[in-house]
């Protein structure tokens, strides 16, 4: 009996710990139907106006969001928050319809045509 307690109380304190995903914090509502077709690393971002900057934050219209893979997606609207860096969760229903989660943040992107 004493064992089967431990190895129950094992397994509850392995799930209470466990690493939450990234994207949990998103609504994930908002990506029924969609795939996830990607995790990468945003190690920065490049503005309208051409000017590059480290880490993330957020997302403005024709920002260009930069992976540490060497790809690149573009921002669709506003909005987020500042963060050095992250994973980023893309989501695809077809090549131009593509959300991306970043923590707890949703944004609309597309590739670069």
């Amino acid at each position: 009996m004493e064992a089967g307690l431990t190895l129950r109380l094992a397994a509850a304190l392995a799930l209470a710990f466990a690493p939450v995903p990234a994207w949990a914090g998103c609504d994930l509502d908002q990506v029924l139907g969609y795939q996830l077709v990607w995790i990468k690393t945003i190690y920065g971002y490049r503005d309208s106006d051409g000017k590059t900057h480290n880490g993330f934050d957020g997302c403005e219209p024709d920002r260009r969001i930069m992976f540490t893979d060497q790809t690149t997606l573009r921002c669709e609207g506003s909005a987020g928050k500042h963060l050095t860096t992250t994973k980023a969760y893309v989501f695809a229903r077809n090549n131009y319809d593509m959300k991306m989660c970043v923590q707890d943040d949703l944004f609309d992107v597309s590739p670069l045509r």
